[in-house]
């Protein structure tokens, strides 16, 4: 079972930003990776296991990013830096049992220079990194 916590992965290496390239509902996105954490998880434990599921990436030294989490009315979103060693991101875990062609997940690098200009949400979460 899910709490209201969601965590949220910046992944930053050879100056790209990890980020989860996303279809749904006919619309094109981008978000950072992570997912809810699970009842009796810590925080740290669910984005090293949501790292894992949404790229395949072991993530390690998970430290908290931008001082206070993201409020929503559903709860909260809370950010974390991470360090991978930088390899090719491969898509696994629930996410890649629901691909479809009109509902699916890429993990993929992507420059920082280009962020500005995608469409990422939460919108805040690239507001307060683009702010750093």
């Amino acid at each position: 079972m899910r709490t209201k916590t969601r965590v949220s992965a910046i992944i930053i290496s050879n100056d790209q930003l990890l980020l989860i390239h996303r279809k749904k509902g006919g619309k094109e996105y981008w978000v950072f990776p992570g997912g809810g954490v699970e009842e009796g998880e810590t925080n740290e434990q669910a984005i090293i296991r949501e790292m894992k599921e949404e790229t395949s990436l072991d993530m390690e030294n998970a430290r908290f990013a931008f001082g206070d989490p993201i409020k929503w009315d559903w709860g909260e979103n809370i950010f974390y830096y991470g360090d991978v060693k930088f390899a090719e991101p491969e898509l696994g875990g629930p996410e890649k049992l629901k691909l479809s062609e009109k509902d699916w997940y890429q993990p993929e690098w992507v420059k920082l220079s280009k962020i500005k200009d995608l469409e990422i949400y939460p919108e805040e979460g690239k507001k307060r990194l683009l702010e750093q």
